[in-house]
């Protein structure tokens, strides 16, 4: 109810009914009001594919960027409210931030908000002439130009976190074979979070299925295509010889159990 009721007033009050909603399979979005809403605002309900983890947390990401940019704003403003802290914060995540070479700005209303900017003003606005009364607007602009600087900070504090951890973007046809030296993604659990492990080693592949069979040390796992990267050639990247099976048991080759 309480997604629903922030889909209401946080979107559809002010843009009008969304042709399409992609959403993951949680509860939050599984359920009978989240549908009723879309069938009352003939709104097409999508959800991500499974097996899909690289779709999986994008609101987190996006969430944590808009944590980390109220968390640094707030330190130097204080009395300001949190509502406030918080628009300010969404306008500048959405005016500045980028995706497949677009702002949200530019995918939503095909233009980016004008705001005051030191390369473009003229020559009053460049001007610091006060007037008797203007305490709001100084503050407003104040925080405006702190909430961008938040922003610039907050992604150049995560960005390459986020590229190493969740290089999974694109999904690489299935042409692994037998020897491939390969990383593989874990899910975590508890307190654990998800993440890359290996290099491991391709066993057996299972076309019809779009899995692989792998060999990690001591560990024979099961995984989807999509769950699997080739090992770069980079520096450091460069896996140890892979296992070869001659018929016989060895030492060096664990047997599965």
């Amino acid at each position: 109810m309480t997604v629903a009721r922030a889909l209401l007033a946080g979107w559809f009050v002010h843009h009008g009914a969304l042709r399409a909603l992609l959403a993951d399979p949680g509860a939050e979005f599984n359920n009978a009001v989240w549908r009723i809403v879309a069938e009352r605002h003939n709104v097409a309900v999508l959800s991500t594919a499974v097996q899909a983890h690289w779709s999986n947390g994008v609101v987190e990401r996006h969430n944590q960027t808009l944590k980390t940019m109220v968390t640094t704003t707030a330190l130097d403003h204080i009395h300001v409210d949190a509502q406030e802290l918080l628009d300010l914060t969404c306008h500048a995540k959405n005016s500045m931030g980028k995706h497949n070479g677009a702002r949200p700005y530019q995918l939503m209303c095909g233009s980016t908000p004008r705001v005051p900017t030191a390369l473009i003003d003229s020559l009053p606005a460049l001007s610091a002439r006060r007037v008797p009364g203007d305490g709001a607007l100084h503050a407003h602009l104040d925080l405006l130009h702190a909430a961008r600087s938040a922003h610039t900070q907050a992604e150049a504090a995560s960005s390459l976190r986020r590229a190493y951890a969740h290089n999974a973007a694109n999904v690489p046809v299935n042409t692994f074979m037998v020897c491939d030296a390969v990383y593989f993604w874990t899910d975590g659990v508890g307190v654990g979070r998800g993440g890359w492990q290996g290099p491991a080693h391709v066993t057996d592949v299972a076309v019809a299925k779009d899995e692989v069979r792998l060999q990690y040390g001591h560990l024979w796992v099961n995984r989807a295509s999509s769950q699997v990267r080739p090992v770069g050639a980079g520096a450091g990247s460069t896996p140890a010889t892979p296992p070869v099976h001659d018929g016989a048991p060895s030492s060096d080759v664990p047997l599965p159990s």
